[in-house]
């Protein structure tokens, strides 16, 4: 399978781009498309149309095909993926239907192969991501692979999808893969380290975390932080806080789920996780502020991961946390680098509102603060 990558800072240089890719006769079936120009997307789906080349699009807030990222740019993957080989699927959603959609979706996907793996992108932040991945498990199972990221926005208020039809601004997008046919290896990581002492979970209610061993979890998270915060300001709490400070909810397993505290309610002493239901009694860490080691377990692992399983790819695709490059500032090029230095094929990213993959050794879930990537081999 042959891929390539292009990225564009307008339509029209990303046009250009587009059909000079083309010049030497190939011809794509499939496009991967992260967008921060979010008026563009009915000229980009325009654009693919007349060649007839199926679409997955998400709004980004930065996106990248090699070394560094850019904000205000159209990303595109090309692939000359025989269409045999994969289906796309969007659907809308509403607050109480998610896990019955994704589940709609992973039966889809049965339906046409025998092994389908995901690729996925929800939209809105109001959408309860950890329940596509329930939906899609319900359908395939556990061991289903699931990797992905959720469109984001310059605004903080989720972004949309889009393909060769239409866009949805609360839905999921789903690229679903013959893996008899396209290998699919990847890894979600976030290279925080834990801190303190494990606490369990006393008091809950949905996303919300009351108390931590019977102590208001808002006071007991700052005291671990050590700085002072303004709490009229919400891009500012989660800024000093939700970006840096991921709360590791501990697993069966023996992995960690690393998921951003969003929102804080101070007078209550309560904080609330950007993914969830969370459950009493369950078992959580605080994190230490990240360091450059993050960015070394990252292209660690990819690298471990390439040498033990999978010593070449076509293409590679990174959903990375809009918190990572909120913390991680410059280094998040390193990280970018890395991993495309790792691989040393076609790539692209984006900067994602949260992070679908399997950790390690873990289960497939939701995570936030993560890098989730995926290399993919035409067998």
């Amino acid at each position: 399978m042959k891929a390539k990558s292009i990225q564009g800072g307008s339509f029209q240089e990303t046009k250009r781009l587009f059909n000079e890719s083309m010049l030497d006769g190939f011809r794509p079936t499939l496009a991967i498309v992260f967008t921060s120009l979010k008026e563009d997307w009915e000229l980009i789906q325009e654009l693919l149309n007349e060649k007839k080349i199926a679409l997955f699009g998400t709004s980004s807030n930065g996106e990248f095909i090699g070394e560094q990222y850019e904000i205000g740019s159209t990303a595109m993957l090309l692939l000359d993926m025989p269409a045999a080989y994969f289906k796309l699927e969007m659907e809308d959603v509403e607050d109480t239907n998610t896990v019955e959609v994704a589940r709609e979706i992973g039966e889809s996907g049965l339906a046409t192969f025998t092994n389908p793996g995901f690729i996925i992108s929800g939209s809105s932040t109001s959408i309860r991501a950890e329940e596509i991945i329930h939906g899609l498990v319900d359908a395939c199972g556990i061991e289903v692979n699931i990797v992905g990221g959720n469109s984001s926005s310059d605004n903080m208020q989720g972004g949309f999808l889009f393909n060769n039809t239409r866009r949805s601004d609360k839905g999921i997008l789903a690229l679903i893969l013959d893996q008899d046919k396209i290998r699919m290896e990847g890894e979600a990581i976030s290279g925080w380290k834990p801190m303190g002492t494990e606490k369990t979970i006393t008091a809950c209610e949905g996303n919300w975390i009351k108390t931590l061993d019977h102590k208001p979890a808002l006071g007991m998270l700052l005291k671990y932080m050590g700085v002072e915060i303004d709490f009229t300001d919400e891009i500012d709490l989660y800024n000093k806080i939700g970006s840096i400070y991921p709360v590791q909810i501990q697993g069966d397993d023996g992995t960690a789920r690393i998921i951003p505290p969003l929102f804080f309610n101070e007078e209550e002493g309560s904080f609330m996780l950007a993914a969830g239901p969370v459950q009493k009694g369950a078992k959580v860490k605080f994190s230490l502020p990240p360091d450059l080691d993050v960015v070394d377990a990252v292209v660690n692992t990819a690298r471990q991961l390439k040498e033990q399983s999978l010593n070449e790819a076509d293409a590679l695709i990174i959903f990375s946390c809009i918190g990572r490059l909120n913390t991680l500032g410059p280094f998040i090029n390193d990280e970018i680098k890395g991993l495309t230095d790792v691989w040393k094929i076609p790539s692209i990213g984006f900067f994602t509102f949260g992070e679908y993959g399997r950790a390690k050794n873990g289960l497939p879930t939701f995570h936030g603060t993560t890098v989730s990537w995926v290399a993919l081999k035409e067998n």
